[in-house]
């Protein structure tokens, strides 16, 4: 029974593995849109005055609205890939039911076991799920803080 509530851990796990294929190289196309993006407003709201002047601000607030769109397209479809494999290792996480109840109710129809220990590896797995969920996204934290540290600059050694 004790597998039978571990059976849907490697499956969820591995979909939420697909979900971050490729997390570093998207990782580092955020920030670099993102620092266009900064940089664009920065240069379209400092330079106002000489824009208005001169009668650029449509050129202008062109660049800065491309900035804008890209930063937001590229973060909407880097989410919208990763949603499939979150979504399913989630549900997939939360099916341990579907592997439990038959097997327990075999197992007790010939009676392997008894309606309490049936109980409470049910229990168990109900209350086992939860900490899963919570270490995988403990799990895109930590790849998140991986990305990080692989851009810093190199510290100068002493």
């Amino acid at each position: 029974m004790a597998l039978a509530v571990l059976a849907t851990v490697p499956i969820g796990f591995g979909c939420y593995a697909g979900m971050t294929r490729g997390y570093a190289e998207s990782y580092q196309n955020t920030v670099d849109k993102t620092k266009i993006l900064n940089d664009t407003a920065v240069e379209y709201i400092n330079g106002i005055e000489v824009i208005k002047a001169f009668n650029r601000s449509a050129d202008s607030y062109a660049k800065y609205s491309n900035a804008v769109y890209n930063n937001a397209k590229f973060g909407y479809e880097w989410q919208k890939g990763a949603q499939g494999f979150l979504s399913g290792a989630i549900c997939i996480l939360h099916s341990t039911m579907l592997t439990i109840l038959p097997m327990g109710y075999y197992f007790w129809h010939k009676d392997s076991i008894s309606v309490e220990v049936l109980l409470t590896f049910i229990i168990l797995a109900i209350g086992l799920m939860t900490p899963m969920i919570k270490a995988m996204f403990m799990f895109e934290t930590t790849t998140k803080m991986e990305a990080e540290f692989d851009f810093l600059p190199a510290s100068p050694s002493c």
